[in-house]
């Protein structure tokens, strides 16, 4: 998601037209950094989460792969 990012931001800047680098300004500096939270707070958010009796043994396939597999 945040390479996504970084390529829109970019082009937008290359097409150089004074509206796209403003978009690809507040792309950058403001989206940038409010999607860099998210995912942090995402990541201790699941890393906090305790394992559970449904989760699968390390190396097995989980419920949606099972069913995806079916």
């Amino acid at each position: 998601m945040q390479s996504g990012l970084i390529v829109a931001t970019q082009a937008l800047k290359r097409q150089n037209a004074e509206q796209d680098r403003d978009i690809a300004n507040v792309l950058e500096f403001d989206v940038g950094a409010r999607l860099d939270r998210q995912i942090t707070r995402t990541g201790d958010l699941i890393e906090s989460l305790e394992p559970c009796a449904a989760d699968p043994l390390p190396g097995e396939p989980g419920t949606v792969q099972r069913f995806l597999a079916s």
